[in-house]
């Protein structure tokens, strides 16, 4: 039975959009609050899958080898969110994403991105009007370019279906900042309860199941 107050709800549907050399401990501490808010409110609340620009196997920056499916082939999705590898300009993807992001800038989607990867959402245009949080890279030192971005101190932003980071360690309190801003912070509280029980059972990363 649902825990959840209120009536009819929407599904998010997140799509994860990796590259080789990603970063295992964001794409894992998305995913949690995600799991946890379809326990605490007793149905199937969020949806996710992983995908990549080809499909098939990528490697994560730790070499453990994660499944995704081709974007091109991906179920139906209302929020994006880029897990890179770390260095932007040494991704062999890195051209592609920008001319994908510069379709999905014009769709109906929630973009995001995990740390540096926010950067390629700000080079795209996509924050362009909107607060964000991003690392200081060698990006940053070159900010002027950037005078639509309103850069904000704090370790993560949701502004109006733009979600940005900080960094790995960021990554769950966006998430759950995210499923504040769509179901209301009660969600929110009891899926932060759920991941604190959670965290002190094992000090090992959770696996990536979809």
């Amino acid at each position: 039975m649902s825990k959840f107050p209120g009536g009819d709800l929407h599904i998010v549907k997140v799509g994860f959009l990796l590259s080789e050399g990603f970063d295992l401990y964001s794409l894992a501490n998305a995913i949690q609050p995600l799991r946890s808010a379809n326990h605490v409110a007793g149905f199937q609340l969020c949806e996710w899958q992983i995908l990549s620009l080809e499909g098939g196997t990528l490697n994560a920056s730790s070499g453990i080898a994660t499944e995704t499916t081709r974007l091109d082939h991906a179920q139906l999705f209302n929020v994006l969110i880029l897990c890179t590898a770390e260095n932007l300009h040494s991704d062999a993807d890195y051209d592609a994403v920008m001319q994908r992001l510069d379709h999905w800038i014009t769709e109906p989607v929630n973009l995001g991105a995990f740390g540096g990867a926010g950067w390629l959402l700000a080079m795209s245009g996509a924050l362009n009007g909107f607060r964000c949080s991003l690392p200081e890279t060698g990006y940053s030192q070159h900010l002027g370019i950037y005078k639509d971005i309103k850069f904000v101190t704090a370790p993560f932003c949701v502004d109006r279906g733009r979600l940005t980071c900080i960094g790995r360690q960021a990554v769950q309190g966006l998430m759950c900042e995210f499923l504040a801003q769509e179901y209301g912070r009660y969600i929110m509280l009891e899926v932060e309860k759920n991941l604190a029980v959670k965290s002190g059972a094992s000090g090992t990363i959770p696996q990536v199941r979809t």
